[in-house]
C-alpha cells in the first residue's frame, strides 16, 4: 500500500514538474497536475495541500539529494576549502537548473522563496553547529546563519537578473571574498570584473 501511495505521490511531482516546465508556476493548476499523472483532484488532495505544498516537495526533495550529493563530494576536503566547495556546488547546482527556477516567478511563488529561504537557515545553522563549515569568527551561529544565507540568495537573484552571465565558478569566488578576503590555496581565479 505504501509503495502505491509513493508512486502516486512521484506522479503527482513529476506531472507538477513537467507543467512548469511548459507553462510556468503561475498557470499551474491542481485539475492539470491530476489531469497530466491520469489521477483525480481528489487523489491529489489524498497527497498535497495545495499545489505549493506540491511545488514545495519537489524542491526540498531535489535540495536533500543535492545536499547528500554535496557531503559526498566536499567533507573531505579541509576548511575553509570546504566551504568554498560547497558555494560552487550549489551554484553548479542553480545553473543546472536555472530555467526551473527561471518559472518560479510571480506573486503567488513568493512563499516557495521564503520555504527556500527557511530551508537554507535551518541547514546553514546544523552545518555550523556540527562544524562542517566554519566562518572562523567568534559570533552566535544564528547571526552567522542570516548573514550567510541572506548573501548567498541576494547574490543568486543578482546573479539570475544578469542571466547567469559570470560562472558558477566565478559567482563561488566572489561570494567567498566577501567573507574570507582570499581564495582557498589551489583555487584559480575565476571572477571577471566589470
Amino acid at each position: 500500500m505504501e509503495r502505491y501511495r509513493e508512486k502516486t505521490r512521484q506522479a503527482l511531482i513529476r506531472a507538477a514538474y513537467d507543467l512548469i516546465m511548459e507553462n510556468g508556476y503561475e498557470r499551474l493548476t491542481i485539475g492539470a497536475i491530476a489531469e497530466r499523472a491520469n489521477y483525480g483532484r481528489s487523489t491529489f488532495y489524498l497527497h498535497f495541500a495545495d499545489k505549493e505544498d506540491l511545488v514545495w516537495a519537489i524542491m526540498q526533495q531535489h535540495f536533500d539529494a543535492e545536499n547528500q550529493r554535496i557531503d559526498g563530494e566536499i567533507l573531505q576536503a579541509e576548511s575553509p576549502l570546504r566551504e568554498y566547495l560547497g558555494w560552487l556546488a550549489m551554484f553548479k547546482d542553480v545553473a543546472r537548473n536555472a530555467e526551473f527556477y527561471r518559472r518560479l516567478e510571480g506573486t503567488t511563488a513568493a512563499a516557495l522563496w521564503e520555504r527556500t529561504r527557511q530551508y537554507l537557515l535551518i541547514q546553514t545553522q546544523i552545518n555550523l553547529e556540527t562544524g562542517k563549515y566554519s566562518a572562523y569568527i567568534p559570533l552566535p551561529i544564528e547571526f552567522m546563519a542570516r548573514f550567510i544565507v541572506g548573501a548567498t540568495l541576494e547574490v543568486m537573484r543578482w546573479w539570475a537578473e544578469h542571466d547567469y552571465a559570470q560562472s558558477p565558478e566565478a559567482i563561488s569566488q566572489m561570494l567567498y571574498l566577501m567573507i574570507f578576503r582570499e581564495l582557498p590555496v589551489g583555487v584559480e581565479n575565476a571572477v571577471i570584473f566589470g
